[in-house]
This record gives structure tokens, sequence and C-alpha cells, in this order.
């Protein structure tokens, strides 16, 4: 595969999101900082997280998932359950309060008409933002799930396709899970492995404008792409000479990238999609 790769440097990237047509691309890190970069090259914008005490203990509200309309970004706060809605220059915060959601959410998406889908781990349950800001439950996987399921799917990170589709990784059975546009269960693909198409701790997720899907497999170190139908198509697990150290957020542009936050390297990655 011709990769056309390109790396910056930046400590312990999360998760990402690009501006399509813009050239900036949005990273959030561990250590609870957004950083903006123009045209991967520079930076010209971070913002960082206040401390939240909501349980008590003072911690850095880390952001874990973006989100991305044409005039706004939204950044999903686990611990303090909120939604840091901002401009694409950062400014102008709006705090969204997840409210209908009693547990830790851990994944957010938008459909093309800018409704806010959030997915919630513990509930295996993901919920739609309704009316005055109030999240109510749109898909209930514990009973939205195929027979030869053993275990209740943990639903962690989330995305929606151009044309409405759900995929959802889930963290207990090391799978994807793909949904209609109306929530119902279509397909699954994955497990515990190391053989193509399964995987250990995924934690990034990203679907390109060929409808194909992007699963970074964190703890085997590789990224897999897979059809939209769930079909295995190729893995990659270094660049550059250099392995890649449990990556994590995923994103790709129009333009036919496709960018990794490479967490255990201090990276982020851009190659061609394959």
């Amino acid at each position: 595969m011709s990769q056309e790769v390109r790396t910056f440097n930046i400590s312990q990237p999360c998760d990402l999101a690009i501006d399509k047509g813009k050239g900036f691309l949005f990273v959030s890190t561990k250590d609870g900082h957004i950083i903006k970069l123009k045209d991967f090259k520079k930076i010209v914008k971070s913002w960082t997280f206040p401390i939240t005490t909501n349980d008590g203990e003072a911690h850095c509200s880390v952001p874990h998932v973006f989100a991305l309309s044409p005039s706004n970004i939204f950044v999903l706060s686990v611990e303090s359950r909120e939604i840091f809605k901002f401009d694409l220059n950062l400014e102008n915060r709006k705090i969204i309060k997840c409210n209908g959601i009693h547990s830790y959410p851990f994944g957010m998406s938008l459909d093309k008409d800018g409704v806010i889908y959030i997915s919630v781990l513990s509930e295996s349950k993901i919920f739609k933002m309704g009316q005055k800001d109030e999240f109510v439950p749109f898909v209930d996987m514990k009973k939205n799930r195929p027979l030869f399921f053993f275990e209740l799917p943990l639903p962690s990170l989330l995305k929606i396709s151009n044309d409405g589709f759900f995929y959802v990784l889930d963290a207990g059975g090391n799978r994807v899970l793909k949904y209609g546009k109306n929530g119902k269960f279509v397909s699954a693909w994955g497990g515990q492995g190391l053989k193509n198409g399964q995987f250990d701790d995924p934690n990034g997720l990203a679907i390109d404008l060929k409808g194909n899907v992007y699963v970074a497999d964190s703890k085997n170190n590789r990224i897999e792409v897979f059809s939209e139908n769930g079909n295995f198509i190729s893995k990659i697990d270094r660049v550059e000479n250099l392995n890649f150290s449990y990556p994590a957020g995923l994103t790709t542009d129009e333009n036919g990238f496709l960018y990794v936050a490479d967490l255990g390297n201090n990276r982020i990655v851009r190659m061609k999609c394959p």
C-alpha cells in the first residue's frame, strides 16, 4: 500500500476529528487538552479542560470523544457526563448536560441532521438527544442483539455513516455491531484474538467516503480495515519503520487520508486510505 505518510508529534493523543475541506484537525489528549492543527503542519489553537469535582475528587475532565457539525465541535467529557460545544475556533463554549443518562457515556456521534447520539457502556444502550437537551433511549442492546451473543454488548465508541448506519464498538465482546437507521440490528463481526478480523481492546472507529470501516485494534497495535458489511480488507501495523503502539482515535478526510492517534508513540499519523 502506498501510504504517503506524514506524522506530527503530540503527547498522548486520544481522539481525532477533521474539519473536512478546511484543513483543520482537532486532537484530544489524555491530559485534558484540545488541540487544533492547520494543514497538519502547526498548532493554531489549544484549550484545556477545567478541573472537576463531581465525584468528590479533583481530577481533569479528560475529553475522550469528538463530533463535528459544519459550524461546531462537540466534545464528550466522560467523567462529568457533559458535552462541551464550541465553534470551530474553540470559542463560545456552551455546556450541554447529558440529562437522562445516569452512567458514564463513552461514545458520541452526529447524524446528517446534527442530532446527537451517545452510547452508554454500562447500560448497553444508545441514547438520542430529544427536546430540551433530554436524552432518550434509541437502541436497547440487551433486547436488540443476535441470539448467539452470550454476553451483553458493552457499547463504547459510536460512529454514524453518511448513509445513516450506526457502527458501535462492543468493548465486552471485542466486536463491531452495525445497526440500521431505525435502530434495528444488522450485523456483527470480530471477536477476541489476533487473527485477521479479530480484536483486542479496540479503541478507535472511523468510516471513509466509500463506506469502509476502520478499527483501531489497540492492544494488537494495528489498524484493521473492513467493508461496510464486515468483510476483512487489510491491516496496518507499522508506518515509517515504527510499529503502532496502542493506536486509539481515528478519522478520515474527503481526500482519502486516514488519521491515527498513535497514543503510545505520542504522534498523529496521516496516510492514504487503502
